[in-house]
């Protein structure tokens, strides 16, 4: 902050340390008489002390040397100092301090008497140097110490001290008596202490028209050193200090009496004058320039001369931002919100002058003795007035606009308001509309709108919720978020479904971290209170048990998400606390990021999004990958009623190997979501992965059937299944799938040769068994399966890394595969269907595996083979095509989709690209400034060739694409577009862009600059009268040639027209009177329209049929006919 200060009595004196006075004594003698040792930094006078700590952070303590100054019980009988442990804390948080007394300077002889407090006390001795009226430890000063006592004082003698010697001295558990040395230099002490501080002006002070204040303290110091001090003296004067802005002086007075060393001072006044350009708060204190230390003076709130008018709500403290939404809730009374007009801040009147609201509001003011006041109305400065707004109940239904409040010098306050008069019940959830409330979300799939209350005949009751699942895995029926008021209550309806059914209740803030606040349940040692009932109802179905009604009374005030988690329960009759308002993106999203990255190979982000608040339109939300904080890819996400779920996949292609930090999130209607991750992204390498069979359905019995605690498989692969030439060196072994339970550990060996058999006729004999020992070995050892992969994005399962490479001969391939658990889990593999007879499996928990019986398989586990190869390489040279000179530094690139390998030509024109994905066609481009950009294709059927690459230099035109349709029709603009590369920049009227349509001219554009080396698009636009078949192209012609696209026959067919005609009118939205009934799996409607209903001419053609609804729920397919 900026303050402007303006020093009433003078300006602010530098401060240093001043010269001290001080005086030589021989035979010096302390005898630590009268010492004050409360203060962890005192010393005997003329002495220093160099303080050393303890700070345990644990337990938040500060430990310090204990000294203390007995009275009796010194050498001579009187005083002495008695100085404790060194070592400082607490149990085992221990630490051992130096803490010394430094002496004078002193010389010659030195000697001081030491007795032991307790065993193991010690004394030492250090130089010291002084710097200002600071000491620094030095090294030990050596002394031959006598023994010490605990019972006699010891004198402990340093003899010939040279000259200036500042000793500190390190006592642990001793007391010391009799400090006496030959020479000592005593310093006498400048010193000022600010003994009291008063503020005399108002600690919150209005500026004057001039923008001034003045701060006013009554000050008292005392003399606390040994030198008296007279006016004039240096620095002998006290100073107005911000404390808050590092102590910045406000003003400087010199002090104009004299004050004898001990002395203290009558009370006098310190006044400073400053400039206020913003309201602040600041601590002042007054500071003495002696020593610079300071007393607290006060917390000053200082007002420039300007009001400062703002909105809150009347209960809170914080400004109301204009553009906050007020929300009004729904009721069947008035509703009426408090806010209180402020000027708490000004130091000047604000004035209202209109205050305007929708229809269904009105307002009224009022100050703080409830008189209501007219507009235009004056609040004072630091005063406020009360604003009451009320939502009429007189005007029914939803209501909405903005409360606008005009202020003289202020833009306009403009705060939207909505509410709705309705029901009183605040939130009543009955399921009746056969449909969850928009924004509950409903964890998994076991929860359900259920007809149960209808066909047990309960009264004015269709519909409730039931949830499908054990107690043993329960999913949660989340609510839309409510407000919980202080002792509010809610309550609801339960039924179990069996004697195992249990309900429970929880809240939480953001539908993660859950409070559970009831349970009840079915089992009967279940409390009274909490028991679901077993009176059945209605029908005689197994699970026809009566609703009960609970009350929940134990949530804490504040804005909650409630959750029923049921195992085979129902729940209905919700009723209790306040609705909050919908987010205007209420999204549970399931993030997925792929394991692995690699250059050149799509990396996709998984986005399950699921829409559980009001309907979003499509461009509202855009889904972002972040590469390093920076937007790599936007994916817009599409519209989602409520409800309705969506699939986004964020793709970003890696284009560097590395490690990076990645965040994907989705942005808009203030959306907050976000998740983060860190890849590595690896380099490509030349290998190919080959899969055999075609994935067409899952299967958890090959290559393992984990569901048993062991199992083996073999099966056999056909050579034209893998497709591979003989010499082939496999790397690695790859089986895909899916685990959505637990980790699960297992010991897996698996087995590959090469082989002449075929695959099996039939399941072989109990006693079969393939010679293991003779096949090679790729995997002997403890396998976990990771929690990961889903049915429809499955993931690599199982996957073995060769030691060795393993080169296939051109056969089939035999592949066997063990396992042997103490558990078993249900782990999904990628499969093959079309091939039936490739694989055979057995299994067991308890038994032999040897001595099961094998079975055929009805699908062959997908295998993929990574398989090494050579590097595929592109090299060529790139040349001008005016003198087939050589072109340096131009960027040859290679594109295919999201794939991009790329290289620079050398001093020769040659350039050398690898391409790791070689099965792939690619776009060749070359670039260079001064030359228009080369496009070709190529592909590498034979792996590495050679393209040489002739560029034009870069003048006139070169035609990047263009559009130009082939139909119009009779007075509708037709439009034509055009993208050129340009040459060299080309001023306006230098050259021609025209549409030909006939052999005419019937638009052109030459206005704009064309710059070198930038794409330009044109825009054709005409309005043809004639109908008929016509020659249409663009022609651009500059000094430097011309440019044409091809030309196109344009079909200009006559004028027709078209309208939208509605046959009916709406009186009564339904779901039992449409053309289908999507609540039933068949349906069937037949309408007869009326000629006078339709009231179209005859021979008018229709082209397309629309019936006009709406969706609540989530989406689905219907198939029409």
């Amino acid at each position: 902050m900026r303050k402007i200060y303006s020093l009433l009595a003078m300006m602010v004196l530098a401060l240093g340390i001043p010269a001290v006075a001080q005086e030589s004594i021989q035979n010096y003698v302390e005898g630590f008489d009268n010492l004050d040792t409360s203060n962890h930094e005192f010393a005997p006078k003329g002495w220093g002390h160099i303080v050393d700590n303890y700070s345990d952070w644990y337990g938040g303590e500060d430990y310090y040397v204990e000294y203390s100054n007995p009275e009796t019980g010194g050498q001579d009988g009187g005083a002495y100092l008695s100085i404790g442990s060194q070592q400082l804390g607490s149990g085992w948080d221990t630490e051992t301090v130096d803490d010394l007394l430094v002496t004078p300077a002193v010389s010659g002889n030195v000697s001081l008497y030491v007795k032991l407090e307790k065993m193991g006390g010690s004394i030492k001795f250090y130089t010291c140097t002084k710097q200002g009226n600071s000491f620094t430890k030095g090294a030990e000063y050596s002394v031959t110490l006598p023994e010490l006592s605990e019972t006699e004082w010891t004198q402990v003698t340093l003899p010939s001290v040279p000259e200036g010697t500042y000793l500190g001295i390190r006592g642990e558990n001793v007391g010391i008596d009799n400090f006496t040395a030959d020479n000592a230099t005593i310093v006498l002490r400048r010193e000022l202490t600010i003994e009291n501080v008063t503020l005399v002006s108002d600690d919150e002070i209005d500026a004057d028209e001039s923008g001034n204040v003045t701060l006013t303290f009554t000050v008292k110091i005392a003399n606390t050193g040994e030198v008296d001090f007279n006016p004039g003296d240096e620095n002998y004067s006290v100073s107005i200090v911000n404390y808050s802005q590092d102590n910045a002086v406000v003003g400087t007075q010199a002090i104009d009496f004299p004050l004898a060393a001990g002395a203290t001072s009558d009370e006098f006044e310190v006044s400073a004058v400053m400039a206020v350009t913003e309201n602040v708060r600041d601590r002042y204190d007054v500071m003495e320039n002696i020593g610079g230390t300071t007393g607290f003076g006060g917390w000053v709130e200082v007002f420039p001369y300007e009001s400062d008018f703002f909105l809150s709500f009347k209960d809170e403290a914080e400004v109301l931002e204009p553009g906050t939404e007020v929300q009004f809730g729904l009721s069947q009374t008035d509703v009426t919100k408090g806010f209180r007009l402020r000027n708490n801040s000004g130091g000047a009147p604000a004035t209202i002058t209109d205050i305007a609201l929708p229809e269904g509001f009105s307002s009224k003011i009022t100050d703080e003795s409830g008189a209501e006041k007219t507009l235009p109305v004056v609040i004072p400065a630091h005063d406020e007035l009360e604003l009451s707004v009320t939502m009429l109940s007189a005007v029914p239904g939803s209501k909405s606009g903005d409360m606008v409040i005009k202020a003289e010098g202020y833009k306009d306050f403009v705060f939207p308001v909505s509410g709705q008069i309705v029901d009183p019940s605040k939130l009543y959830v009955n399921f009746e509309d056969n449909k969850f409330p928009v924004g509950t979300y409903v964890e998994g799939s076991s929860w359900s709108i259920s007809d149960f209350p209808a066909e047990a005949g309960l009264e004015s009751n269709r519909y409730c919720a039931e949830n499908g699942l054990s107690s043993d895995e329960m999913d949660k029926l989340i609510l839309p978020k409510v407000h919980v008021a202080s002792g509010e209550t809610m309550v609801f309806s339960a039924a179990r479904r069996s004697n195992s059914s249990v309900v429970k209740v929880y809240y939480s803030s953001d539908r993660s971290d859950w409070h559970l606040v009831r349970s009840l349940s079915a089992d009967s040692e279940a409390a009274e209170e909490d028991l679901l009932p077993d009176t059945k109802v209605g029908t005689a179905s197994y699970d026809s048990y009566a609703f009960k009604q609970y009350t929940i009374d134990k949530i804490p005030e504040g804005d909650w998400y409630i959750a029923f988690e049921s195992g085979y329960a129902r729940i209905d009759d919700i009723m209790g606390y306040t609705l909050l308002e919908i987010p205007a993106a209420d999204l549970v999203v399931d993030c997925k990021f792929p394991e692995t990255a690699t250059v050149n190979y799509d990396y996709k982000v998984a986005l399950g999004i699921q829409n559980i608040g009001n309907p979003i339109e499509e461009g509202q939300l855009t889904a972002k990958f972040y590469l390093e904080n920076n937007v790599v890819k936007e994916v817009p996400v599409p519209a989602m009623a409520t409800g309705e779920s969506a699939a986004v996949d964020v793709v970003y292609t890696p284009r560097k190997a590395g490690q990076y930090n990645i965040k994907v999130t989705i942005e808009g209607l203030d959306c907050t979501f976000s998740a983060e991750n860190q890849i590595t992204v690896a380099q490509e390498t030349p290998v190919a992965n080959v899969q055999v069979g075609t994935s067409t359905t899952d299967s958890q019995n090959t290559p393992l059937c984990l569901n048993y605690k062991n199992s083996e498989t073999e099966t056999i692969y056909t050579k034209d299944l893998i497709g591979l030439p003989a010499g082939t060196m496999i790397q690695k072994i790859i089986f895909r799938g899916y685990n959505t339970r637990e980790t699960h550990t297992t010991h897996v060996s698996a087995w590959i040769e090469n082989t002449a058999d075929g695959v099996f006729a039939g399941a072989p004999e109990t006693s079969y068994s393939v010679p293991v020992d003779e096949m090679t070995q790729v995997y002997d050892g403890d396998y976990t399966f990771e929690l990961k992969g889903e049915s429809d994005n499955m993931a690599d399962m199982l996957v073995f890394e060769l030691e060795e490479p393993f080169e296939y001969t051109g056969e089939n391939l035999r592949v066997v595969v063990r396992s042997s658990a103490d558990s078993f889990k249900m782990i999904y593999f990628d499969a093959d269907n079309n091939v039936g007879d490739a694989s055979i499996m057995r299994r067991t928990d308890n038994g032999v595996l040897a001595e099961q019986s094998w079975s055929l398989q009805s699908e062959m586990p997908v295998m993929t083979l990574q398989v090494e190869k050579e590097l595929t390489v592109l090299s060529g040279k790139v040349v001008s095509s005016k003198d087939q000179s050589a072109i340096e530094g131009a960027q040859v690139k290679l594109v295919s989709g999201n794939v991009e390998y790329s290289g620079v030509t050398d001093g020769e024109g040659e350039y050398s690209i690898g391409v790791y994905q070689d099965t792939k066609e690619y776009t060749v481009i070359a670039e260079k400034e001064g030359y228009f950009r080369y496009e070709g294709q190529i592909s590498f059927p034979e792996g590495s060739t050679t393209k040489n690459i002739s560029m034009d230099v870069a003048t006139g035109f070169r035609l990047v694409s263009a559009n130009v349709p082939a139909t119009a029709m009779v007075n509708h603009a037709y439009t034509a577009t055009v993208v050129i590369e340009n040459g060299v920049e080309k001023a306006p009227g230098s050259y021609t862009a025209e549409l030909y349509v006939g052999g005419e001219v019937v638009a052109s554009d030459n206005e704009a600059t064309l710059a070198t080396s930038k794409n330009h698009t044109f825009t054709f636009s005409y309005t043809p009268h004639s109908d008929g078949t016509f020659p249409a192209y663009v022609k651009l012609t500059s000094s430097y040639g011309t440019t044409q696209t091809e030309e196109v026959q344009l079909v200009i067919a006559k004028e027709s027209a078209e309208a939208i005609v509605q046959v009916g009118e709406v009186v009564e939205v339904t779901d039992d009177a449409g053309p289908i009934e999507s609540f039933r799996r068949f349906s069937r409607g037949e309408m007869i329209y009326t000629k006078d209903l339709i009231g179209l001419a005859e021979g008018s053609k229709i082209v397309s049929l629309q019936f006009k609804g709406y969706l609540s729920s989530k989406s689905t397919n219907i198939a029409l006919r």
